[in-house]
């Protein structure tokens, strides 16, 4: 009796950890709302329609030609991935972000994602973050990454973004060669931004990020970052903050204890651009104003910027 009680037990706890996770070291599982320690080889776009955490996940993406993006999050889902690694191995972004859905990232690389051929480019070279959507980004680190706006991420109307101790390496893009924000609220802290690029003649701005905002509560805050050889064609070697509409004045960001070292626009700080300097390390336009303070270090003098530079 004793034995077939412990049997009993035994094949439900089996079956009960079946249903949770996919199998070690097998393929995940997308049909279920946890998967560890598996792999996930993206041939084609997949779609994402219930909450999932995924834990220790290596993926390769080869998701090209007409198709932009490896994975689709739907409206209101939220996706948590911990510990894993995404490598994309032709030219498709990792995840579109749709209406309404949170990302939460943690403990994760992710690399060569993205499109920027002359053919057709693509927006967000590793994520592509729609209206209202929420994305938190922990100890991440995204490496060689290419979009047309925003070489990691391109955020669109009412996103919110905190990224804490996370590197943004070697990315490019036309413009915001790591982050290119529109209209949301963003939050940075601890994190390094080094020799990423915006390079298109006419749009290359903001070498790390580019910030576009026109209505209050719209601001982004960067404190106890780095910003180092990072690159742009026209303007803010570092940094672009933009207005765009009829309340320009609101375009805003917080840099608190910040080091700008060896960031460059175009052929340095004595260049001009229709009669306005360019700004190695960070460029107000259209009435973007910066606040920096607090022993944040910077070697191009901060253009165009209104508000309290220091």
């Amino acid at each position: 009796m004793k034995l077939e009680l412990l049997l009993i037990v035994a094949i439900a706890a089996t079956a009960t950890l079946g249903t949770a996770t996919a199998a070690a070291g097998g393929d995940c599982d997308l049909n279920l709302k946890e998967v560890k320690d598996c792999k996930w080889n993206i041939a084609a776009t997949t779609t994402i329609d219930h909450d999932i955490t995924m834990t220790g996940v290596t993926s390769t993406c080869s998701v090209n030609g007409n198709s932009d993006s490896c994975v689709v999050l739907n409206p209101d889902i939220t996706l948590t991935i911990k510990s894993s690694t995404f490598t994309g191995i032709k030219t498709a972004r990792f995840l579109e972000m749709q209406q309404g859905s949170h990302l939460s990232m943690t403990d994760v690389k992710a690399s060569h994602f993205g499109r920027g051929d002359s053919n057709k480019w693509i927006d967000g070279g590793v994520l592509l973050a729609n209206r209202w959507c929420t994305v938190k980004l922990n100890n991440v680190d995204m490496t060689d990454n290419i979009a047309m706006y925003g070489g990691c991420l391109k955020m669109y109307d009412g996103g919110q973004l905190m990224a804490t101790d996370s590197k943004f390496i070697s990315n490019i893009a036309k413009s915001g060669g790591a982050f290119h924000l529109t209209q949301s609220h963003a939050t940075i802290t601890k994190c390094q931004f080094k020799k990423n690029a915006a390079k298109d003649p006419m749009l290359g701005g903001g070498g790390a990020v580019t910030f576009y905002a026109w209505s209050k509560g719209k601001d982004c805050i960067i404190t106890e970052s780095t910003f180092t050889a990072n690159t742009a064609v026209v303007t803010g070697g570092a940094l672009v903050i933009q207005g765009v509409g009829e309340e320009k004045s609101h375009a805003g960001m917080k840099i608190t204890k910040c080091v700008f070292n060896e960031n460059v626009s175009n052929s340095g700080r004595n260049s001009w651009f229709n009669g306005m300097a360019l700004g190695d390390d960070i460029y107000c336009s259209a009435g973007g104003k910066a606040t920096i303070s607090d022993g944040t270090k910077y070697t191009g003098v901060a253009r165009g910027c209104t508000g309290n530079i220091v």
